[in-house]
């Protein structure tokens, strides 16, 4: 159900394939690939604190043995669907809608918006534009 522990941030465990649950025993894995993770990570792994494990107050195998299989079948599906998006390149993907199409579409949003502000001020007064404009998101 889950795969071996690690002790840095990024190990390549957590990029197996679905649909296996992966264990993250650091706060910095869960920040890891905000925009290809971000919006699916709470589904898709079980945490727990390493130093939790190492000062014996949770025993890992008893908290993986309390996951309901419900829940373990929730987590391979979120993973089974959203795994793509941190494979770069696979031309069977529909849509390409892997890692390399969500950083390229990240760059561009982010590459128009500099060049917004650098042709209006940012104290314009447009309407479309200033503190009270709805702030533009990236869309996927």
């Amino acid at each position: 159900m889950s795969s071996p522990p690690s002790s840095s941030p990024l190990h390549l465990s957590s990029l197996r394939s679905p649909p296996r649950l992966t264990g993250l025993f650091r706060a910095a894995q869960r920040k890891l690939w905000p925009l290809h993770w971000g919006p699916w990570r709470n589904d898709s792994h079980v945490y727990v604190p390493h130093e939790a494990v190492l000062n014996g107050s949770t025993d890992v195998f008893a908290l993986l043995a309390s996951i309901t299989p419900a829940r373990v079948a929730q987590m391979q599906s979120t993973i089974a669907r959203h795994a793509r998006r941190l494979v770069y390149g696979l031309p069977s993907i529909p849509l390409r809608r892997d890692a390399f199409t969500i950083l390229t579409r990240a760059v561009l949003h982010r590459r128009a918006e500099e060049e917004l502000e650098r042709r209006v001020p940012a104290n314009s007064s447009r309407p479309d534009h200033g503190p009270d404009a709805p702030s533009t998101q990236l869309h996927q």
